[in-house]
């Protein structure tokens, strides 16, 4: 008698098997065509919309750190009773972090952000109205700009953006 086959082992190895049984051993051409085509597709239309999240959320961090330099400058009209004209004097209520360590100088030159240097952030001002704005960087993304108004002499603030397709419009402080 030769070796005794267990019941369980297959007559046919599970290949063999798959392959009477009409299983294909891969996909073809046309399928894997389909397949890229469609994860093609999937990209074409999510990829801009990543984009605008990306220079949305960019925009909100820079509009935040306005709102705080804004508050700073309030800060410092309560202390000094007057404006601050340069980074020097702001910097003596809060620090203002730059893309480069904190903002520095004896004029409001304008300063890169913190968030990777996406924007550059300026002051002027006019009186008791002091104009802040933050415009992108990349040319690519002009309509992702922030304009924001403070009036020292009233309290009054208003901050704008872009939404992408339209620049801000002006904030209203009178």
């Amino acid at each position: 008698m030769g070796p005794r086959r267990s019941p369980i082992t297959p007559t046919w190895s599970s290949r063999q098997a798959a392959l009477k049984q009409g299983a294909s051993e891969g996909l073809t051409l046309p399928e894997l065509l389909i397949s890229v085509a469609i994860v093609g597709l999937l990209s074409a239309i999510s990829l801009p919309n990543y984009m605008n999240a990306i220079k949305a959320t960019r925009q909100k961090d820079v509009a935040n750190q306005i709102s705080t330099i804004a508050t700073s400058i309030g800060a410092y009209r309560e202390e000094f009773l007057a404006n601050p004209s340069s980074w020097d004097d702001l910097s003596r209520m809060s620090p203002v972090v730059t893309n480069n360590g904190g903002a520095k100088g004896n004029t409001f030159t304008p300063i890169t952000s913190p968030n990777g240097g996406y924007y550059t952030i300026a002051i002027s001002s006019t009186g008791n109205l002091l104009s802040l704005s933050g415009t992108p960087v990349s040319s690519g993304s002009t309509n992702w700009d922030i304009k924001s108004c403070l009036n020292t002499q009233t309290g009054i603030s208003d901050l704008k953006l872009g939404n992408g397709t339209t620049a801000a419009t002006n904030p209203l402080c009178t």
